[in-house]
């Protein structure tokens, strides 16, 4: 379980006590977050997780995008970002990422299968961003677009064009919602499959064998590239 730093300025604004919401304000709260702990609990973040809402970013969002990289590659911890992928948001924030000289080994764009555009996928990769496929469960249901299919088919030719180490399978789930009475729950947490936790284990990884993904690269995606890409990098 790593814990993460960052920010969510989704309306309503969270986290408005934050230093002045500026870059060196914010980079300074990350990394005493990172490396003295959180709320003085001495748990230290792990990973700096970035919300945008859109597929272009806010000025205060692109404060907070700014603060994370500089915070990243202070302490050498990565960021993951929230995005808009069916807009093509990563194109964007990569922008502003190289703008700042950041590693992209060091980021995921999360929610990417959101996308489905195998143009827009491989335009990522190829430049060394990683990909949160973590919405793969949604595309079950009729309403959500693309389907679970298309989620999978594109997960396998990015496999298949020696992309593994480059993609996340995961579940964006909260297992707190779970636990919610049905009256109460938020519209994601009435869509997740019965599984909704094991989903990549029960689901996602059987389908993708059955259409042909090696045991090894399989491991690729779930152990050797988390564990690389969690690993906090030596700065000396």
């Amino acid at each position: 379980m790593i814990a993460c730093t960052g920010q969510r300025f989704f309306p309503p604004i969270t986290h408005a006590s934050m230093p002045a919401r500026t870059i060196p304000g914010l980079t300074d709260y990350f990394k005493k977050e990172i490396e003295q702990g959180i709320d003085g609990t001495g748990i230290k973040a792990g990973v700096i997780k970035i919300g945008v809402v859109k597929n272009t970013v806010t000025p205060l969002e692109e404060i907070g995008l700014r603060a994370g990289v500089r915070a990243s590659k202070a302490t050498g911890v990565p960021i993951r970002i929230h995005t808009d992928a069916p807009n093509r948001a990563g194109e964007s924030l990569a922008a502003i990422l190289e703008d700042e000289a950041m590693n992209p080994a060091r980021v995921s764009f999360d929610h990417s299968d959101d996308s489905g555009n195998m143009d827009y996928f491989l335009g990522l990769v190829r430049r060394g961003y990683s990909l949160g496929m973590d919405h793969v469960h949604r595309g079950l249901m009729p309403n959500f677009k693309p389907s679970f299919e298309r989620r999978v088919e594109c997960i396998k030719l990015l496999i298949d064009a020696g992309f593994a180490d480059k993609i996340f399978l995961s579940t964006d789930s909260e297992f707190g919602g779970s636990l919610l009475p049905e009256e109460a729950k938020e519209w994601r947490d009435t869509i997740d499959p019965p599984d909704r936790m094991l989903f990549t284990t029960r689901k996602l990884i059987p389908y993708l064998k059955r259409l042909g993904v090696r045991d090894q690269e399989i491991r690729t995606s779930t152990v050797d590239n988390p564990k690389r890409f969690f690993s906090q990098l030596s700065l000396q």
